[in-house]
């Protein structure tokens, strides 16, 4: 399911929430990882950017 928008807190939580969920298969993770790239708190490996 996918969580809608999230502010960067709530990205994080849910990047803790569902820390053992495959990005690739999760919504939630999917979209917190997003966020949180897009607001510049994390920065993706270059082998992780499909």
């Amino acid at each position: 399911m996918d969580p809608g928008e999230l502010t960067p807190e709530q990205a994080h939580r849910a990047m803790q929430v569902h820390l053992n969920c495959d990005v690739d298969v999760c919504r939630a993770r999917r979209r917190a990882r997003r966020t949180l790239v897009e607001a510049r708190r994390m920065v993706l490996d270059e082998r992780a950017i499909p």
